[in-house]
């Protein structure tokens, strides 16, 4: 369905008007940063994320060897707690853990 014949999908036209409006029109991305430890200690592990509503990945990795990473996702998610975190370690000592409900921060 066309919005009022200005070639824009009711769709894009909902999207762009939220991201204005949210006052997110100059950043296109916003970021995360994974730190995986347990007791103090720090482990390396595998980090996915998700889109919690449509299961799209945004992120498929590991963390450095200080058990961090910094992941780049769309700046939407500043505004909206809609991502969700999981984590794994690799030498299978610990139970995956999950994190929803995540909201990353705006890239200046």
């Amino acid at each position: 369905m066309q919005n009022g014949g200005m070639g824009q999908t009711v769709a894009n036209y909902i999207k762009s008007s939220v991201i204005t409006e949210l006052g997110l029109g100059k950043s296109k991305h916003s970021k995360l940063i994974v730190q995986t430890n347990h007791n103090d200690s720090v482990y390396p592990a595998r980090v996915a994320v998700f889109n919690r509503n449509d299961w799209r990945l945004h992120f498929s990795g590991k963390t450095n060897d200080l058990g961090q990473v910094n992941i780049v996702v769309p700046a939407i998610y500043s505004n909206l707690a809609e991502l969700i975190v999981l984590s794994v370690d690799d030498n299978l000592t610990y139970n995956a853990v999950i994190v929803d409900n995540v909201q990353s921060e705006l890239v200046p």
